[in-house]
């Protein structure tokens, strides 16, 4: 709800197909000119790509932890699953929203207003972050409770929550702005770099450091550190970067805000809804299989999730297509365009 050498190959090759469509001139042509097939073909690829590399990694990441530690720690996992499904939802609202307002923003040629809205998109993630994670280490013990936590899964529910609510706040890397100013390289990058980073001290932390449930939460937060990295880096320092910001854009917006919350809203539902359907998955299993039910509940979801993979990556390619048409008022190419994603 809600972060190697081989990136580093893997990085040297994307780069020499010199994918360099930040520029703002280039962004508002592509998505201005280009076919919408060529488009989708090229946004729909890559944010599919990523979405499957993030489903391997919570695959992967849920075996570690069950062969390494044992079915009682993957079972802390899924049952803390849905404070980072909420955790997601927020940040998949205010990415959503502004991602949709930055495109309309951009097809009306008015960077300054995306920029604004970036800055209260972040201004609004700071405050929530903040929030969730001091009720959440204050109220933790309850809040386990109420996720339908076993006697046996609690110890490591606590351990793996503590550092996971510690990490909040870099939990997300705005890749879904990314993409709204036209920039899929960097938003694969963003999503790929962590988890590949993720898998390599995930068997370092709980195998070769012995740290159990501990090391996968911190492997995490290193991996969602680097995240953190390119987003400083991309949003506050990359000179072609279309909403470019600094410390003092990062602030309170009233119509910013409202729209945000308007398109991002159901965004946020559907993220409530499946948090709420897992705490009620979490108790009944609890009460009728107890702890390896839940445990094997939670590697079935990371393989839904991973089925879902193309639904995810055909949504979130089109959006900065959409969002920029609708700014341009070519509403015919909008209704293309979703006439395409069917």
């Amino acid at each position: 709800m809600y972060r190697c050498d081989l990136m580093k190959d893997c990085t040297l090759i994307l780069l020499q197909r010199g994918i360099s469509i930040m520029a703002k001139e280039q962004v508002k042509n592509r998505l201005e000119q280009d076919s919408i097939g060529k488009l989708m073909l090229e946004l729909c690829t890559q944010t599919t790509f990523s979405i499957m590399i993030y489903n391997i990694y919570t695959i992967t990441d849920t075996f570690y932890v069950s062969k390494g530690i044992g079915s009682v720690a993957s079972g802390a996992i899924g049952v803390f699953s849905p404070v980072l499904l909420l955790v997601n939802g927020i940040s998949s609202t205010l990415g959503t929203g502004s991602a949709s307002t930055i495109s309309r923003r951009l097809g009306e040629r008015n960077p300054a207003g995306g920029k604004k809205v970036v800055g209260c998109m972040m201004w609004l993630w700071a405050l929530c972050s903040l929030t969730i994670t001091i009720t959440g280490l204050v109220f933790l013990k309850p809040l386990l409770q109420l996720l339908g936590c076993t006697s046996e899964i609690y110890p490591y529910a606590v351990e793996y929550g503590q550092i996971m609510l510690i990490g909040t706040i870099i939990s997300t890397g705005f890749s879904g702005i990314m993409r709204a100013e036209g920039d899929v390289f960097y938003s694969t990058i963003q999503w790929c770099c962590p988890v590949i980073i993720n898998l390599l001290l995930d068997p370092l932390f709980i195998y070769g450091f012995q740290m159990d449930i501990s090391g996968a939460a911190i492997a995490t937060l290193i991996a969602q550190l680097f995240s953190a990295g390119i987003s400083i880096y991309y949003f506050f320092v990359r000179k072609k970067t279309p909403c470019r910001v600094t410390l003092g854009d990062i602030k309170w917006s009233g119509q910013a805000c409202k729209e945000i919350l308007y398109i991002g809203l159901p965004a946020f539902l559907n993220s409530l809804g499946s948090s709420l359907a897992g705490i009620v998955g979490n108790q009944i299993l609890g009460q009728i299989g107890g702890t390896q039910a839940i445990s094997t509940y939670t590697l079935i979801s990371r393989i839904q999730s991973f089925l879902s993979t193309p639904f995810f990556g055909i949504m979130q390619g089109i959006q900065p297509m959409l969002g920029f048409d609708w700014g341009r008022q070519r509403f015919e190419r909008v209704k293309r365009t979703v006439s395409y994603r069917l």
